[in-house]
């Protein structure tokens, strides 16, 4: 893609490009927001969030959360990398905050 958009930005090549990395990035934000759903024990209330940094993956490495530690950085990772940085932080802070909402709710400030 960045040969194209260098030398020949209206290349159908470059365009048809875009739109797979687009359909690749919608896809990735989906399962993204489903691994974080389904395992909310991560992200309770009292935490302050995920962290994604080598030291506590390769520390965990033993623990049930691994893999799903493992395919949320991945994700981030690759969302970043492609510049859906901004997407991501969406989803994660919808699924937090929906946390954070039921933690109030049970606890029962309105």
């Amino acid at each position: 893609m960045q040969y194209y958009a260098e030398h020949d930005p209206s290349s159908l090549n470059l365009v048809l490009a875009q739109s797979l990395m687009r359909t690749a990035m919608v896809r990735l934000e989906g399962e993204f927001y489903r691994i974080l759903s389904s395992n909310q024990s991560y992200l309770d209330p009292e935490s302050f969030g995920v962290t994604f940094d080598a030291t506590s993956l390769s520390e965990s490495a033993h623990s049930s959360s691994s893999s799903v530690m493992f395919d949320l950085r991945a994700i981030v990772e690759c969302m970043i990398g492609a510049g859906y940085g901004k997407e991501c932080v969406k989803v994660y802070k919808l699924v937090r905050k929906s946390i954070v909402q039921e933690a109030l709710y049970n606890a029962g400030v309105n």
